[in-house]
């Protein structure tokens, strides 16, 4: 009789096709669980990551709630930093705590972009890829007539170099956070919505400077930052670039400085001076909305390009 060996036994399989068998099973059982893994560490991202590099990024999908929380950072920068001034140098002058509170709002709106990765998007861009640079000109326009009719370059030098450092650094926190940040964040539920509410936003933060000053004259402040606002905005979205817009806020705030000497707001309100402070906010306005209306018709890519 002939005796049959192990790996001749027709049931046994032979090794090659057993290792091959296992290998694949364990490679199976090892696909599953890591497109588990994966799955549950992508829907983390999605819910604890405020910057994916797509349209999912919390400030596009809540802009309005996201738009609140900056504003309400905002505040709380100007009170917190102001509260100090107050209590640890209640004689330091206004203009140092300015200075004060807007490095903070420029500390803000640097670690804000960075984070969102938004430098570019939100229109610090070279000089060849703006557009439409000629809805730039009535705002220079309106600079060089403040300037002759409001300026007073009687101030000292020590004081006016200060004033343009304070004034630059506001022009670059505020547009940067509310034709920036704020703006680009509701732009992703219209064109309408971004303008109308980071203008709203930026009007109502000019509300602090009721604190020692007269209420009316801050009144008037306010609406002329919702007319500023509007304008600005416009043209932000319209030219594709925030880089002049920081240096035409800067300059207007210059002037203000230099015809207030150095306080920003006036502490008191001349009557005949209102109307045409008012009629400074309404051109703005106007002309803000006229330049969106007569924009060209274009569909609105992700990355926002001009309607």
């Amino acid at each position: 009789m002939t005796s049959t060996s192990p790996s001749d036994s027709p049931c046994r399989k032979p090794a090659s096709v057993r290792l091959n068998g296992s290998r694949n099973l364990s490679q199976g059982a090892l696909g599953w669980r890591a497109r588990w893994v994966n799955n549950r560490l992508a829907t983390a991202r999605r819910t604890l990551s405020i910057v994916p590099t797509a349209e999912r990024a919390f400030p596009l999908r809540r802009p309005i709630g996201f738009s609140l929380l900056v504003t309400g950072a905002i505040v709380a920068i100007a009170l917190a930093i102001g509260a100090v001034a107050y209590f640890a140098a209640p004689d330091l002058p206004w203009m140092w705590v300015g200075m004060g509170v807007n490095v903070g709002l420029a500390v803000l709106s640097v670690v804000l972009v960075t984070v969102l990765g938004w430098w570019r998007r939100i229109g610090f861009t070279p000089p060849r890829e703006w557009r439409n640079t000629s809805l730039l000109l009535p705002l220079v326009a309106v600079v060089i007539v403040v300037a002759i009719a409001d300026g007073n370059w009687s101030i000292g030098l020590g004081t006016a170099f200060v004033a343009l450092a304070l004034t630059l650094v506001i022009g670059f926190a505020e547009e940067t956070l509310f034709r920036g940040v704020i703006l680009e964040a509701l732009r992703a539920r219209s064109v309408a919505a971004a303008v109308v509410g980071s203008s709203l936003l930026f009007a109502a933060t000019h509300a602090l400077n009721v604190i020692g000053a007269d209420p009316i004259k801050v009144t008037v402040q306010i609406a002329t930052a919702l007319g500023v606002g509007v304008a600005f905005a416009a043209v932000r979205i319209r030219t594709g670039t925030i880089v002049p817009l920081i240096l035409v806020h800067a300059a207007i705030n210059f002037v203000g400085f230099t015809s207030t000497n150095g306080q920003g707001v006036a502490t008191a309100v001349d009557p005949m001076q209102v109307p045409v402070d008012l009629a400074f906010a309404a051109a703005f306005g106007l002309y803000g909305i006229a330049i969106l209306v007569r924009q060209p018709r274009r569909p609105v890519t992700a990355a926002h390009a001009e309607p």
